[in-house]
């Protein structure tokens, strides 16, 4: 019997503990209410806010006005540095290639080069070239650029004759021939036999020395041999003429001189000087003129503009 009671014993001490310690159903009850309360009181329980919809369209609403404004404008920057980019590219290659050429012949003048020798009566352009009289030339030309294909006769296929726009927004007479390069640009050119010099006043000088005395200026640029438009991304747009397509005067030296830049706006006029450029009519900050390089203005002048102002275009 000992056992048994001891048994029972243990049973009641067992409840007493689930109950607390002896409490009753009732005090159970309200210690668990207690507990609720205490968690109910802390921040386990708490609401957390949140943005209305209202607030979230608002919010939608400003950041997509700012994007509308701002985008745009990043877009326009991003495309002018890379047409920069590209035409400083073409601009080297072109010169390396013209000076390879006469450092390969060993003179210092294009109009000594084998190239030029093979240059028919007055002139050769990019039209011409694909003349079976010029054959020579073809194959010469060949050597020295990397040509990817060769367009004349008028019959270059519409995918490779884009319709070009002045910077203004005039249409640009099209082109009836086309030499694209195997890196993408786009070359037409117009090359004398002959060099082209520049008048100093009455006469026409004899050398670069005899012009900078005489006219009393820097440039570098006293005879030229042709010049040459550059598409510096082919048929890709936006081509317009001073965004994507560019002018230039073709120098003896091998240079590639930018139209509206000092040496090309001094040797194109006996009365422009270094000393008052933008006096000078074909000067591409000469505001009075239709040449200057602006919005509203053709563009031809723009390639002087970007190279004079540290390769940017800030038009």
């Amino acid at each position: 019997m000992k056992v048994l009671t001891n048994k029972g014993e243990k049973e009641n001490g067992r409840n007493k503990k689930l109950t607390g310690g002896g409490a009753t159903s009732s005090q159970a009850s309200n210690l668990n209410q207690n507990v609720r309360k205490r968690l109910n009181s802390t921040n386990l329980s708490k609401k957390i806010k949140a943005f209305t919809l209202a607030e979230v369209l608002i919010t939608l609403a400003i950041i997509g006005v700012v994007a509308a404004l701002t985008i745009p404008t990043v877009i326009t920057n991003y495309q002018k540095k890379m047409y920069v980019t590209q035409l400083k590219k073409s601009y080297n290659n072109l010169t390396n290639a013209f000076r390879t050429m006469m450092a390969n012949d060993g003179v210092t003048k294009l109009t000594d080069t084998t190239l030029w020798s093979k240059i028919p009566s007055y002139s050769i352009d990019t039209y011409e070239i694909m003349q079976s009289h010029n054959a020579d030339f073809k194959n010469e030309f060949f050597k020295t650029f990397k040509v990817a294909a060769v367009y004349g006769s008028g019959n270059i296929p519409d995918e490779y004759n884009p319709k070009y726009k002045y910077l203004n927004g005039d249409d640009l007479d099209p082109y009836d021939s086309a030499i694209y390069l195997a890196d993408g640009t786009f070359l037409y050119f117009y090359l004398y036999k002959t060099p082209q010099a520049a008048n100093c006043g009455a006469k026409t000088c004899s050398s670069l020395k005899e012009f900078q005395e005489t006219r009393n200026t820097k440039t570098k640029l006293w005879e030229y041999v042709g010049y040459t438009d550059i598409d510096v991304n082919g048929p890709k747009g936006p081509n317009v003429l001073g965004r994507d397509l560019f002018e230039f005067e073709l120098g003896n030296d091998g240079t590639l001189y930018p139209a509206g830049g000092a040496d090309f706006a001094v040797f194109d006029s006996s009365s422009c000087e270094y000393e008052n450029l933008e006096s000078c009519e074909v000067y591409w900050k000469n505001e009075s003129s239709d040449v200057a390089c602006t919005k509203s203005s053709e563009g031809g002048t723009c390639a002087g503009r970007i190279m004079e102002e540290g390769w940017e275009m800030k038009y």
